[in-house]
């Protein structure tokens, strides 16, 4: 009887603990086997966030550049986007699964990240607005930025993280990125995107 009340009396106090704390309700949760390690880290829990944010954008891109976009390969692109980020986001959310991890809304923390979104808001505002060539040219620059940021943000990570199942998605999705790169600096320069 004493056990059992003790039990209780420590399972309360571990719920009581939790109650009251914003903070925690946002944090991914990891769940793993006895035999698995837990080598994910804060960082890259807040890049799986953001990369599945990403994702979420470039999809939305991709279906402005395929409804406003003047040039033929400014839509074909478009359509490479959906496909690819589709892609990319059902890829990570399986790894995510595999890992016990739900993965929370992104919050920009930071002030970099707070401007950063509150920048990536404003485009894309602007782009809902413009048509025609003026709309490729905004379209292509942004693209170019976009991906050469989330380039830094994945390489960055795949350097310092500890998983190696985290590393190797990472590896996985830097070429597809780096492709998109490319062919955004090719339509900004005018040039044949293949």
């Amino acid at each position: 009887m004493k056990r059992i009340l003790i039990a209780l009396g420590v399972a309360v106090s571990l719920a009581a603990f939790g109650q009251g704390r914003p903070d925690y309700k946002d944090t991914p949760t990891v769940e793993r086997s006895k035999n698995e390690p837990l080598t994910l880290k804060s960082d890259d829990l807040k890049l799986i966030s953001k990369l599945h944010h990403t994702n979420q954008m470039e999809v939305s891109m991709g279906k402005i550049a395929k409804e406003r976009g003047s040039s033929k390969k400014v839509k074909s692109f478009g359509e490479l986007l959906i496909k690819d980020h589709s892609n990319a986001d059902k890829e990570l959310s399986t790894f995510a699964s595999t890992r016990g991890i739900d993965i929370p809304e992104y919050k920009p923390a930071t002030d970099e990240e707070k401007q950063e979104a509150q920048k990536h808001a404003t485009l894309m505002d602007k782009l809902q607005k413009l048509n025609g060539a003026e709309f490729d040219r905004e379209f292509a620059t942004a693209m170019v930025d976009g991906h050469t940021k989330a380039i830094n943000d994945v390489e960055t990570t795949r350097g310092v993280t500890q998983d190696s199942k985290f590393e190797s998605f990472l590896g996985k999705l830097l070429p597809v990125l780096k492709e998109h790169k490319r062919i955004a600096e090719k339509i900004a320069h005018g040039e044949s995107a293949s």
